[in-house]
This record gives structure tokens, sequence and C-alpha cells, in this order.
């Protein structure tokens, strides 16, 4: 897939301060010199007392990208890079990658970029921006899948009304191409009852709802699901400590949250998960000093993940669930064909989201007095909202085989089968270089007997 990656390095000094440097890491076509090293000459912190100014001035998040490219475009290599992508009339996607293991550059809002020519480049939808986890070892080149997708979705927030989120879960999957198995865990009292109340009504077994009663049931409920998708809807913590913090119905008439779970706690959880949406407050907030919980879950071994730069409101929230789904599972279903191997790129499924983000104000902000109303270029120029989504990956792209399965092959047989080919495979990457030759003929043939048997069922 054709994408620009600027990696963005930070070295410590005797001063115990941060030097920020960059280079260009991967671009679409061939450049000269992409490893020479610039010194990135901004301070986030000038930066974001300038992007988070209330109430914002006109045009605060354009200057903002602006500034950002402009530093970027410093680097020739870079700069080549960018105008390949923007120039390259195709239309064919080009995200634009971040690879940040510098703390101070990881609190730039990135997902800004402005560019004369094309704008804000994450709302054109040909150059969305996202951000790579450095630093971290390649797990696994190629999962395996066969239907259905699993999606699962903790929604419990105190004080907030998960309700909506449960209709556009519910309403994505139900309209998806795809072969999508729905679990909600609920802790909202009343609300879990009133879904499976719904179900039954609905007679649809791709749909399920369960309890959020504990911690450990919560985490429980994850590891024996084993989504491939995972979507939280919570409270979020986005300082010292990052931590997701989910309520039982207990916990909302008490008004606290006890499922506090921290990133580490998810590690090992899974064997398929690709996605983890944070759709929480700063769950993608990184402070100079202190990395997100997004990048966190990331570094616990899941591939990609979504989270909120900022504290957001429940409508945003909601909002974003309701454009986010339909069209990620409508792209799955295209890309997820039987006997083939797709090569998942995220980036791009944020751009309704984002687009949705900046249009919410089209009738006019409280307090707006503007006449006439401000277009969709005035809104994203003057309102930060719309960049607050982010999104982490790991630095190799997510590759997919879809395994067929024959459907006399019983379903105990069939989830065995996968989760030992996938425990292989893992197992099989891992392999010291110097493995001989004869152990790996060995291990390779064990994965197709096993891939031979889901698609003959024998």
């Amino acid at each position: 897939m054709s994408r620009v990656v600027v990696r963005i390095a930070g070295e410590i000094g005797e001063d115990g301060r941060e030097t920020v440097k960059f280079s260009l890491d991967q671009a679409p076509a061939d450049i000269p010199n992409p490893g020479q090293l610039y010194r990135f000459q901004c301070k986030a912190d000038a930066v974001l007392a300038l992007f988070n100014q209330t109430p914002p001035s006109s045009d605060v998040v354009k200057r903002v990208g602006e500034q950002l490219l402009q530093k970027l475009i410093l680097h020739p290599a870079v700069g080549r890079a960018i105008d390949a992508a923007l120039d390259d009339g195709s239309g064919v996607l080009c995200p634009i990658y971040l690879r940040l293991s510098s703390e101070e550059a990881a609190a730039f809002p990135w997902e800004t970029l402005f560019d004369q020519r094309k704008e804000f480049l994450a709302l054109d939808g040909r150059w969305p921006i996202a951000r790579i986890t450095d630093m971290l070892p390649t797990e696994q080149d190629v999962r395996y899948f066969s239907p259905p997708l699993r999606l699962l979705a903790a929604l419990s927030a105190t004080g907030i009304d998960a309700r909506p989120q449960w209709e556009h879960l519910r309403n994505a999957v139900l309209n998806a191409a795809l072969d999508v198995r729905l679990r909600v865990i609920v802790g909202q009292p009343g609300l879990c009852n009133d879904i499976k109340h719904e179900i039954r009504l609905l007679g649809d077994q791709r749909l399920s709802a369960v309890p959020l009663a504990s911690k450990s049931e919560f985490l429980d409920q994850v590891s024996d699901f084993d989504p491939h998708i995972l979507h939280v809807f919570s409270h979020g913590r986005g300082d010292y400590g990052p931590r997701l913090e989910l309520a039982t119905p207990q916990d909302h008439s008490r008004k606290r949250s006890s499922v506090l779970v921290e990133p580490g706690e998810l590690r090992g959880l899974t064997q398929n998960t690709w996605l983890v949406v944070l759709n929480c407050c700063r769950g993608g907030a990184d402070t100079p000093g202190i990395r997100s919980l997004a990048y966190m879950v990331v570094g616990a071994g899941y591939p990609a993940v979504v989270g909120m730069r900022e504290p957001i409101t429940d409508s945003d929230g909601h909002l974003v669930t309701r454009s986010y789904y339909p069209g990620l599972l409508d792209r799955l279903a295209k890309l997820l064909l039987p006997g083939g191997i797709a090569e998942i790129d995220w980036a791009a499924d944020l751009h309704r989201p984002r687009q949705e983000l900046r249009d919410k104000y089209l009738n006019g902000h409280p307090g707006e007095t503007a006449d006439p109303l401000p277009g969709p270029a005035q809104l994203a120029a003057r309102y930060r909202d719309w960049s607050v989504p982010v999104l982490y990956v790991r630095p190799e792209p997510l590759r997919v085989e879809c395994i067929q399965v024959h459907p006399r092959l019983p379903p105990e047989r069939m989830s065995y089968l996968a989760s030992t080919l996938n425990e292989m495979s893992r197992a099989r990457l891992a392999l010291h270089a110097a493995t001989p030759a004869a152990a790996l003929r060995e291990i390779d043939g064990r994965i197709e007997e096993i891939k031979r048997e889901l698609r003959d069922g024998q």
C-alpha cells in the first residue's frame, strides 16, 4: 500500500531535555536522502496553547495545521514525499503516518495538517493521518479469519445513557454485508434487560447481551469472545496512570466506577483482535512526558487503536459510533474475501466521523452570531472537534488471510482449529533465525494441514 511515513524521534540531552529530530521512513516513490535527520523546530507547549485557546479564533486550527506541515516539509525528502502524495491524480489512497518515539512530538495535533492547495488533509479522504507506535517488535505477519466477524462492545459510563451506542452498533451490524456477531456488555441499570428483550423480539442470533458485573467477568468476556473488534464506551483517564473506567449497575447508583482497566491488563487476553475503539474521554491524549492509553494498548499487543485526544461529550461519542461502523463494516466486507489475503489500513475509516464532527456546527454554534453561518471549510479552521479522534497502529501492516471453512465442520472443531492456527503462526514467527530448516518445514506443514481441514471439513 502506498503511504508516507515520517519518523519523529527524541534524544535526551545531558540537561534532561528532549531534542526532537525527524526523517523520512517511507514514501510512495524513490526519494534521495530519506534518512537524513532534521531538527523539528517547534515546541509543543506553544502550539498547544494556540490550539486550545478559548474561545477559538476564526482560523486557529488552520494556523496550527499550517505550522506543523511547514515544519515537516523543511526536510527536503519529507517535502518531496508529501508533494508526491498530494500531486498524485490517480485518487489512490495514500495515508500519512507519523512514527512517533518522541513524547513531546506525540502531543502535537498532527491530524490538523493543512496544505494551501488541499486544505486539511485528514478531511479529504485521500490522505488520512494516523500515528505509528514505534519501538515495537513484529508479533504476527499474517492473521487468519473465517466468518463471522466478532464485535464486542462494553457500554457503561456513569451518568451517561449508553442506549444510543447499542442502537448505532445494532443498526450497523444488521445492515452489514459481512456476517457479524455483536455482543454487548452492559452496566447501565435496566439497559441490559431492555436489550435482551429487544433481541428476543428480533429473533436475531447475531446479537447478544450480558451484564457487566465485575472487572474479572469483564476480562473473562473479552477473553472468551475473542473479538476481532473491541469497542469500549466508558469514562477514561489520560493523565498519569491512563485507564478505562467502567461501571457496574451498583456503580451507577453510587456515581463511581469500580471496573478500572489499565492497558497492561489487556495484554494476552485475545488471539484475534485487530482493532480496539476507545470511545471515551482522553483515550488518545498524549502529553509531554505521558503517552496515551491508545498508545499503551497498541504496546500491549493490539494492531490498531482509536482514541480521543480530548474530553468528548456523550453526543459526540454517539456521533462517532453512528458514523464509524457502517463504513468500516462495508469496507471489511469488500476486503475479507474467501481464499484471499487482505492488507487492512484503518486510517481511512475515520474520514466520515471527522466530517460529521465538523458539520455538526453547520446550523450554528452556541453563541455564534455570524451571518451568514460559516461553511464546512470555515468550521474546520475554527473548531477542533473533528481532529479529536486519533488512530495508533503497529509498525507493520495488518495482513489477514481469509480461510474458507467447510459448512459441515462442527463449530467447536472450527474454533479449535482456528485457535491452533493462530498459535502456531505466532510461534512460527517467534522462532530464532537459526532454527533448522527441517523444523520450519514441519511447522509449515502442520499449518497447511489445519488450513486444509478447515477448508475440506475433514
